[in-house]
This record gives structure tokens, sequence and C-alpha cells, in this order.
């Protein structure tokens, strides 16, 4: 029921959509869309598929940068999301706790190492990085923070003081003094720092999102272990390589380590907007009662949401599932790679793949675009793939076969 008739004019007004985005919203973003070929006007998705306004499919494999790891309106986030709207629930979440926010941060507990038994909710993965900050300062009594060039955690000003590309930090500046950036995987640069007393926390993503850089091998351990002996919060950011996308449902598992802070969002909400920061115990007690809070992390409709999404993702069958696609995608990324000497490297985990170009990947990707494929690149010469982990191996060959046109083109 509409008895507004909202989502009705939306339904009329869908050839509005980036005039809108223009005028109300970010203009320039609605320019580089059209520049790069990406002013489609999409008005609903389903599974592996988003559609336009004349009706046509287009095969996703960006899903937000990875938020609709479940594919577009899962029909089980739909049912809880449908049935949580039909109940009289309490909109506000600040002078009691929901039930459901419980239950979610059950669900995730029970899926994390021993350890991390405290979570904390927040809207947004940079929101996350941002508590993780606020945590490990207050933990350690130390202002300082370590992460990795190339890496990526956020743009509100506290995870963007510690972003490693400079490209997003242009004009926001002066951001947080005491953030240091140190190559990813160098042992030596990272205990250089470390060695110093002062580092609150060292900020890692097991796989470098905008790149599609996994950690070398043995990288994660040895990083824990230096940054233990230092006294200092091991970070893990798992906003994007969490829930399923890597084939086991948290990236951190292929290494068998327990990090002392976790941060988890994108695919967390089924396609609702939560966050979360999972930590032990011990350290969740550091804060003064009411010190750290949020007005919208953990209410009820994205609490509700995300257990249905944790529970499905978390399914043996589908991260199985997850897994044999990732394998067969990047197998016909190679195959391709063999014909193609405009792709020079195909590397990745599960469902989190990239093809590195020789050249400039914004014709190829608009290539793509022409012929019903959504792809995005990343960083200038990385094509990034991130599936839903739902998606068969006809739709990936259906994929193939499009960036293989794309590529002769």
């Amino acid at each position: 029921m509409d008895p507004l008739g909202i989502l009705d004019e939306a339904s009329e007004r869908s050839g509005e959509t980036l005039a809108l985005a223009a005028r109300h919203l970010d203009p320039s973003l609605v320019d580089v869309l059209r520049i790069i070929g990406f002013d489609e006007e999409y008005v609903s998705a389903r599974g592996s598929y988003l559609y336009d306004t004349a009706g046509r499919a287009y095969l996703d494999l960006h899903t937000g940068e990875g938020f609709a790891s479940l594919g577009h309106n899962h029909p089980d986030v739909r049912a809880v999301l449908q049935a949580a709207l039909g109940e009289d629930l309490l909109d506000g979440v600040q002078i009691h706790y929901s039930v459901l926010a419980g239950m979610l941060a059950q669900e995730l507990s029970a899926r994390l190492p021993g350890a991390l038994d405290a979570v904390f909710f927040a809207s947004t993965g940079a929101e996350a990085v941002d508590s993780a900050m606020k945590f490990a300062r207050a933990a350690t009594g130390r202002a300082r923070f370590v992460s990795c060039r190339s890496s990526f955690h956020g743009v509100t000003l506290g995870p963007l003081s510690i972003v490693g590309d400079e490209f997003f930090k242009e004009g926001f500046g002066p951001l947080m003094g005491g953030c240091e950036l140190v190559p990813f995987g160098d042992l030596e640069s990272l205990e250089a720092q470390l060695r110093r007393g002062d580092v609150a926390a060292f900020v890692v993503e097991p796989i470098q999102g905008r790149t599609v850089a996994p950690a070398p091998v043995g990288y994660l351990r040895a990083a824990q272990e230096l940054c233990r002996r230092y006294g200092t919060m091991f970070v893990l950011d798992e906003i994007q390589t969490g829930l399923g996308r890597t084939g086991r449902f948290f990236a951190h598992e292929h290494a068998g380590i327990t990090p002392d802070v976790l941060t988890i969002a994108k695919a967390l909400g089924g396609g609702t907007p939560i966050g979360a920061m999972a930590t032990t115990a011990a350290l969740a007690a550091v804060l003064t009662p009411g010190s750290h809070g949020t007005t919208f992390g953990g209410n009820p409709l994205a609490a509700a949401a995300a257990v249905a999404a944790v529970q499905a993702l978390a399914d043996p069958a589908l991260l199985a599932h997850a897994r044999a696609m990732g394998d067969h995608l990047k197998t016909q990324l190679e195959r391709l790679a063999s014909r193609h000497a405009a792709i020079r490297d195909v590397r990745g985990v599960g469902l989190m793949l990239a093809a590195e170009l020789d050249r400039p990947g914004a014709a190829i990707v608009s290539r793509c675009l022409e012929r019903g494929l959504l792809v995005n690149c990343t960083a200038e010469r990385v094509l990034r793939f991130l599936p839903p982990l739902v998606i068969t191996a006809d739709e990936i060959d259906e994929g193939i076969a499009i960036l293989d046109e794309a590529l002769t083109a």
C-alpha cells in the first residue's frame, strides 16, 4: 500500500533521475557518469541484474562496491523487512536496546573468533572504522595510527586520515595528525613505526579493495604478532572482504588469525544501511558508559534485515558456491588474458577478483555497459569484479563473453 502515491510518482518520474541528481545532489558526479557512459537510469533490480527504464537487463558484476552480495532484492531480506514494517516497532534506539540488535550481535559473535564477543553498531563502514580508531585510542592511551599505502577505509574525516590513496584527500586537509602510511606487505616498515611505542592501532585490509591486492602469505599473522609485541591494536577492515566475499565468512579465516578489532559493513544489511565494529569485552569496557554511540546503529529495520542477510551469507552451501564460482570466474578471466594482451594480470580470492590492464580501463568499462555488463575500473588500470555470491556459472559466462567483445573492440 502506498496511500501517498510516493512510489507511483517515483515510477512516473524515473526518467528524471539524473536531472534531479544534477540539480539537487552531486552535479559533478553526474557529469563524470555521462563522460564514462555510466549515465543509465536504472529503475529496478533482481538477483544478478539491474533493469533500466526500457526494461533492458544489465548483468551486475559491481554490486555497489559489494553491498549487494546476496544479489538485489533477496527474498529473505525482503520478507523480513516487509514483516518488520507490519509491526509497531520502536523507531529509535537511544534509550533502550532492540532485541533485533541483540540477535544480530549474537549471530555475528557466533561466527567470529571467541575473543570477539562485543559488537557496536553503526550506519556505515566509515563510521565503524571511526569507532575502531576511538576505541584504540581509549584502550592504549596513544594517538598515532598506521595504515597502508593504496588502502581505503572510508571518506569521513577520521578514516580519510588513514586512507592510503591521496586522490581522496585532495582539498580536505589538514587531516588528523599522527597518521603514517607504510607499504602493504612490508613488515620492516611496519615495525619501524610500531617500535616507537606510540601507535594506537595498525589498520589493514586483508585484501586491498581498490586494487584487489591480497596480503602476501604470512603477512597478516606476522603483522598481528608485531602489534602484540609493541602494544598496538591490530584492526582488520573487512568491510569489503567480509561476509562470504572470499569464499569464507570472513577473509581473516584464510590466515587463521584473530584481530583485536574487526570492522564490518557493505553486505551486512542485505541492502539496508548498517555497519559494525566487533571487539573483545575487555576493549569494549574501556569507554565510559554513554561516551560512544550512534543514533541509527542497530535500529530495528536494519537489524532485522541484517539478521536475515547474515543467516543467508553464512550458509555453508552459499559459501561453497561462492568458492566454486570464484574459481570459475578466475579461470575464465585467465583464459581471456591468454587471448588479450591488454590483460596483464588476474588476481584475487573467491568472488573478489581483478584484471589489471596495460592501459586505462574506462573505454572497456563503457563498452561493457553498452553490451549490458556493469563492471568498475577502481584504479585507472584495474577492472574489479565483485559479483553477487548467488551468481551462476551461466551468468559468469555471459559476462565473460561481453568482456571478450569489449576487449576485442
